[in-house]
C-alpha cells in the first residue's frame, strides 16, 4: 500500500511541477506576445506619421505643380497676343490642369 501511494504522491508532484512550468511558458509567451503586439502597433503608428508627412509633401507639389501649369499657360497666352512662338510642352508634361484642379476640392483639408 504505501509503495503505490508514494508513487502517486510522486507523480502527483511531477505534474504539479510541470504545471508550474508551464504556466511559467505560458506568461512568458503572453509577455513576448504583448511585446510583439506593442511593437507592431508602435510601428504602424510610425509609418503613419511617415505617411502623413509624405501626404502633405505631395498636396504642396500639387498645388504648386497647379501654379505653375496656370503661369505657364498665362505666359503662352500673353506670347500668342504677341504672334511669339513657343516651343511646345515635352510630352510627359503635357497639360493636364483641368483634370488637377477637377479634383481639387476632394483633396482640400477641413
Amino acid at each position: 500500500g504505501d509503495g503505490a501511494d508514494g508513487a502517486k504522491g510522486g507523480g502527483r508532484a511531477q505534474r504539479e511541477l510541470s504545471n508550474t512550468k508551464r504556466a511559467a511558458q505560458n506568461r512568458a509567451a503572453q509577455r513576448a506576445f504583448r511585446l510583439r503586439k506593442e511593437q507592431h502597433i508602435n510601428k504602424l503608428e510610425e509609418d503613419l506619421k511617415q505617411y502623413l508627412v509624405m501626404e502633405g509633401n505631395y498636396k504642396t507639389l500639387e498645388h504648386e505643380n497647379l501654379a505653375l501649369r496656370n503661369y505657364i499657360s498665362l505666359l503662352q497666352s500673353k506670347l500668342s497676343d504677341q504672334n511669339i512662338d513657343f516651343p511646345p510642352a515635352p510630352e510627359q508634361a503635357s497639360m493636364r490642369s483641368a483634370s488637377i484642379s477637377d479634383n481639387q476640392p476632394s483633396h482640400q483639408e477641413q
